[in-house]
């Protein structure tokens, strides 16, 4: 738009201000602040109104509007006391009073700058010269071409070049080497314009353009390369340049390639492009500077967007040192196939059909109802990548060997404006033309076929001639105006199509009518009026927004492609990763991004394969990021700021929240939700009058936030956390993670390490472990920002202190991330001197080394602790040190001394404090404390006491309803169950650790759970599936790095292995798993070892009874040095019953009676009742 008042001619499309004819320098905000306030010049417009719409998601300040005003006044000469143009409403805002008028036309030719003037299809286009072309999309919403500000595009970038243009200089001289350029120029506006492109710089020799900008472009690549063979062979045939290159054809160079760019505007030339990301354009000037003269060299990142549709030549550079790596290249030779849509599917293994059972079904009816000449019409609508070309594609292979014939035509991104363009494909085809065809052969065949059709009067090859470009005899058509012509054309075509649907059916297929040319929609409709008859199925496709105009025809079918569901999602991404491995993770977070597109699927297996299928974050594609920015650049300016700064609030994003961030009017907001709702971008999540929108794709939402840069984001950011601490107090306090991700983004990285570490600690008060540590993680990330300081080392102390709990609940508790953790935080606390954080450290490093399987380094830190605590005389560490102290013991076997230890630490709990110290510890301590006592209890020969005790564990982890509490008692009540030899209970107590491990994600406790249920299970005459479980559940433990627990898995697998008749397997066991006591310096469990070692020898196929007499003696010893009464009883009976075997009667009496008869309680238990038969028989 022009807006002229007095002198003054303001082009608001070239970011021009002329004053009489000359231009008025002016900086580009301050342009924008004019040329608002002369569009609505019939109102008042207020400051906050002006920065919201020129200054979107920033925060600047009166000053900064003040000096925009001000260079606005200097500009257009409004000095002085009494403005006449521009007037200030004091307490309101501004208005611009001067008459204004609006103007379509060019400026005054004295205006224009000085470009090389646009040749005659140059000056058919609604676009000036020196305008980055925007096209709009027949068929889409209105607003496609918009103002686009500073964003990141994926782009392509042509460099162009004339070869030996420093000797075509020197021979030409100047005057004929710069008209040389002006028709080269020329030539190059004209077609890259074409295929809405931009040429952002222009050198003496060349020229760089741009396509996929300023308007996203998802074929950008296709349309370069177009672009490109194109102005090679134009350049080649243009009579004018031969002769300006003294007769010779001209030999340029070409080099593009593909990739990302920040796109803008230069401040001292706002009408012009610029990229400011160097990687893409420098290496498109490096093919460029390597092609051969007339070559075009394509990078690889462009050949894999359009290898489906050109023929080329692989090929490598070098860089000029000629010692670095080649990179990959291709020589462009020419095109195989103009194709539309999105691009890169073609041309590679197709991807599992599914879903589309019912759409088949209905294309086949359609065609079968064609068939018996009741001719049909099917429009297949769907976003782009939603399977609509694959859809025909398989019914078109489902017609092979059928009665029936198939053609296609597709309409073009860019060739809306060449009209007959699906005309003249369908009849390429039908004539059986090819690309190689000359004038003669194609004038050959056109009239073959219309002879074969009985129409060959000279006016209709002559019509079809024309049609396609082939002009050997006019005069026939000399007598025909232009309409009786296109109605002479449109009858004949109707006639030939009609004709061959009465030979056979005939199937034709036309995609993309979004992009359809006004001339071939015509034809097409006049077609549809004249299908009742015929035996014509017309298949069309096109995007939401097209409607064709035959819809309301009986005849007609519309299909509305949905989204696959999961399960078919599922089947595309396992299709094309094939046998290749993916993590289960990044397959469902593929399944769920992709939303049902089976575009997007393929896009993003491919891409995770070509990363390795590494179990990483999931990277957007360029294929897919292209084609949905270009969706959202066909949004108005003002919605698609709104979708980015939704974007950047979140993928569910609270109407209350928005409205305060965006500072619109509550009724512009709503229309502009509206419209965002019905271009299928948001959904209502919740209704008015609060409602919550959410993006109907997270793929929609991450590109919409990578378009913004960096500076961009910030703000944003900022203006979010800050609205969210001051307005809504509930959401910090109750979702502290969205403050803290809003200030790290801000990079106000104080605040963000404050909630980080809030949301860190929540996260554990709701057992949400991986949470926990995915937050805090990212407040340690966020202190590198900060200065090497003490405050800075003292936070950091909190956050590791903070992870040790979260990392061992998730990983296990001798996870090496574990020991990083605490030892980081040691080497803090040595730093400061931070003697409080010292306590809480040894205990992290002590539960580490336990679990290791470091015993004898745990007990030292157990006993580090104990003097800590006794020093600072306070309840909580000495319960805690008591605690630690005692576990370690009653590993080691020295139980009398665990149990002081740990009844010591009971006397210390104090109930209230139990959910604390399980959300700050990982495990409530009186839990433990009790679970530990328990067993130990029942190896000192106290059962059942030792039962007690466990049920009060259970209870009190029931009671706080901490899950990583109620899995280690329920594994600590299995474990004093299998000691007391009740698989049934074992089995319960199992399943239900298993359970709660399984749901929480407590990889430990759920390996202990499958290894104490596989026990169970083998006991119970389920051998097989015992023995899995238990291999399985070791493996899960071991991968835990837990070392502790080595030893009694491999004793309950060796036992379990003996059950079912496997004594070779089981003493192979029994021998890994003495190993596994030694090195871990563990003695629990070691007596029975060495009895079920007893045992195993014993039922060898060659009786050793010494050595098995050996290993009960071993056993006892054992027990007895432990003072273990139960495991001496056991041992006891074993070496009674080899005893009794072997006639030693009174000796196995003499052995037995005395342990039976120290017993008190507990008689009731498997071991006691065995001994008191046994004592019965020796008796």
């Amino acid at each position: 738009m022009r807006y002229a008042f007095g002198d003054y001619l303001l082009d608001a499309q070239r970011y021009e201000l002329h004053c009489a004819g000359k231009p008025v320098p002016l900086r580009p905000k301050a342009f924008e602040v004019l040329a608002y306030l002369l569009a609505h010049r019939e109102r008042i417009i207020s400051k906050a109104e002006l920065l919201e719409h020129l200054w979107p998601g920033q925060f600047v300040g009166d000053a900064t509007l003040n000096s925009c005003i001000k260079e606005v006044r200097r500009a257009i000469g409004d000095r002085g006391a009494m403005p006449r143009l521009l007037r200030t409403v004091r307490g309101r805002g501004y208005c611009f009073m001067a008459p204004v008028t609006e103007a379509n036309q060019s400026p005054p030719e004295d205006m224009q700058p000085a470009t090389p003037a646009p040749t005659a299809a140059a000056a058919r286009e609604p676009l000036s010269p020196s305008t980055p072309a925007a096209v709009a999309e027949p068929g889409l919403s209105p607003g496609d071409v918009q103002d686009t500000g500073e964003e990141y595009k994926a782009v392509t970038v042509l460099c162009f070049a004339l070869a030996k243009a420093s000797a075509l200089a020197e021979r030409l001289g100047p005057e004929a080497m710069y008209q040389l350029m002006q028709a080269v120029v020329a030539d190059a506006q004209d077609v890259v314009r074409r295929y809405a492109g931009a040429i952002v710089h222009l050198t003496g020799e060349g020229f760089t353009a741009l396509f996929g900008a300023p308007t996203a472009q998802e074929d950008h690549a296709r349309r370069a390369v177009l672009a490109a063979l194109e102005l090679r062979q134009r350049l080649q045939e243009h009579a004018a340049i031969r002769t300006d290159a003294g007769g010779e054809a001209l030999a340029v160079r070409m080099g593009l390639h593909t990739g990302p760019a920040v796109v803008g505007h230069l401040p001292c030339e706002p009408q012009r492009l610029y990229t400011a990301v160097g990687a893409t354009t420098h290496l498109a000037a490096r093919l460029q500077q390597r092609a051969a003269p007339g070559a075009i060299l394509i990078s690889a990142a462009t050949h894999r967007l359009v290898q489906a549709e050109v023929r080329a030549e692989a090929c490598a550079i070098r860089e000029g040192d000629g010692r670095s790596p080649t990179a990959p290249a291709y020589a462009l030779q020419g095109l195989v196939q103009q194709r539309a849509g999105v691009p890169g599917w073609r041309g590679r293994p197709l991807s599992r059909f599914v879903g589309r059972a019912r759409e088949m079904a209905v294309l086949q009816a359609r065609l079968a109802l064609a068939a018996q000449g009741r001719g049909q019409v099917v429009g297949i609508a769907g976003e782009p990548g939603m399977g609509k070309s694959r859809l025909l594609y398989e019914f078109a292979q489902s017609l092979r060997g059928r009665s029936a014939t198939y053609r296609e035509a597709h309409c073009l991104a860019h060739g809306s404006a060449t009209p007959y363009l699906v005309a003249r494909a369908l009849l390429r085809q039908t004539c059986g033309l090819s690309e190689a065809d000359g004038p003669e052969a194609i004038a050959a065949k056109v009239q073959r076929y219309l002879q074969e059709a009985g129409a060959a009067r000279p006016d209709e090859a002559a019509l079809l001639l024309a049609l396609l470009d082939v002009a050997l005899d006019a005069a026939p058509l000399a007598a025909l105006d232009p309409q009786a012509r296109k109605a002479r054309t449109f009858a004949l075509l109707h006639q030939l199509m009609l004709g061959e649907g009465h030979r056979q059916p005939l199937v034709l297929a036309v995609e993309n009518l979004h992009w359809i040319d006004a001339t071939s929609e015509e034809w097409l409709a006049a077609l549809v009026d004249r299908l009742a008859g015929a035996a014509i199925l017309l298949l069309t496709t096109y995007r939401p927004g097209y409607r064709p105009p035959w819809l309301d025809k009986s005849y007609a079918t519309q299909l509305a492609l949905p989204g696959l569901t999961p399960a078919d999602s599922l089947a595309v991404v396992r299709s094309v990763a094939r046998t290749a491995p993916l993590p289960e993770r990044l397959t469902q977070e593929m399944v769920a991004k992709a939303a049902g597109n089976p575009f997007f699927l393929e896009e993003l297996t491919r891409s995770a394969m070509e990363e390795g299928g590494r179990d990483a974050a999931l990277a957007i594609p360029d294929t897919v990021q292209a084609v949905l920015a270009a969706r959202i650049d066909r949004l108005p300016p003002a919605e698609k700021r709104l979708l980015q700064t939704m974007a950047a609030i979140g993928r569910d994003v609270p109407f209350p929240l928005l409205r305060a961030v965006a500072e619109l009017p509550e009724e512009g907001l709503h229309r502009r939700l509206d419209h965002l709702q019905a271009a299928e971008f948001l959904s209502q999540a919740q209704p008015r009058p609060m409602p919550v929108y959410a993006f109907n794709h997270a793929l929609i939402q991450e590109v919409a936030y990578r378009s913004l840069l960096q500076r961009a984001r910030r703000n944003l950011h900022r203006r979010i956390a800050q609205t969210l601490a001051e307005g809504f107090p509930e959401v910090a306090a109750t979702q502290p993670e969205r403050l803290a991700h809003h200030y790290t983004e801000a990079g106000m990285h104080e605040l963000a390490i404050a909630y980080w570490q809030q949301a860190g600690q929540r996260a554990l008060e709701r057992s949400a472990y991986v949470e926990a540590i995915s937050h805090l993680r990212k407040g340690l990330a966020a202190l590198k920002a900060l200065p090497q300081t003490p405050e800075r080392l003292r936070r950091e102390l909190d956050l590791q202190i903070a992870l040790g709990p979260a990392l061992s609940a998730a990983t296990g508790a001798a996870a090496p991330e574990v020991e990083q953790a605490y030892e980081r935080a040691r080497a803090l606390g040595a730093q400061l001197g931070d003697t409080p954080q010292l306590f809480p450290t040894l205990r992290g490093l002590w539960r580490f080394y336990l679990n290791r399987g470091a015993l004898a380094t745990a007990q030292d830190l157990g006993e580090r602790l104990l003097q800590l605590a006794r020093r600072e005389a306070e309840r909580m560490p000495l319960l805690e040190a008591h605690e630690a102290l005692g576990t370690t013991l009653f590993f080691r076997g020295e139980y009398t001394a665990a149990r002081e230890h740990l009844e010591q630490s009971l006397t210390l709990v104090d109930p209230m404090a139990q959910r604390h110290l399980a959300l700050h510890r990982g495990l409530a301590l009186g839990v433990t404390a009790l679970a530990y006592t328990a067993n130990a209890l029942w190896c000192l020969g106290y059962p059942r006491q030792a039962v007690r005790r466990c049920q009060e564990a259970l209870a009190l982890a029931e009671a706080l309803a901490h899950p990583h509490s109620l899995a280690f008692a329920r594994h600590y009540a299995a474990f004093l169950h299998y000691r007391r030899r009740e698989a049934s209970a074992v089995r319960e107590h199992a399943e239900a650790c298993l359970a709660v491990a399984t749901a929480q994600g407590l990889p430990l406790w759920a390996g202990l759970g499958q290894c104490m249920r596989g026990w169970a299970l083998a006991m119970q005459g389920h051998g097989e599936a015992g023995l899995a479980q238990l291999q399985q559940g070791l493996a899960a433990v071991l991968a835990t790095g837990q070392g502790i627990s080595r030893a009694a898995c491999l004793l309950l697998w060796a036992e379990a292995a003996g059950q079912v008749g496997q004594v070779e397997v089981g003493l192979r066991l029994l021998t890994e798993a003495l190993e596994a006591f030694e090195a871990s310096g563990r003695s629990d469990g070691l007596a029975e070892a060495y009895r079920l070692r007893g045992e195993f020898l014993l039922r060898q196929a060659t009786l050793d009874a010494a050595q098995a007499e050996a290993c009960f003696q071993q056993a006892l010893a054992i027990a007895r040095r432990q003072q273990a009464k139960s495991w001496e009883l056991r041992a006891a009976l074993s070496l009674a019953h080899l005893w009794q075997q072997q006639g030693k009667r009174a000796d196995a009496h003499e052995l037995l009676a005395p342990i039976y008869g120290w017993f008190t309680e507990g008689l009731d238990t498997a071991d006691l009742q065995e001994s008191r038969a046994l004592l019965q028989e020796l008796s």
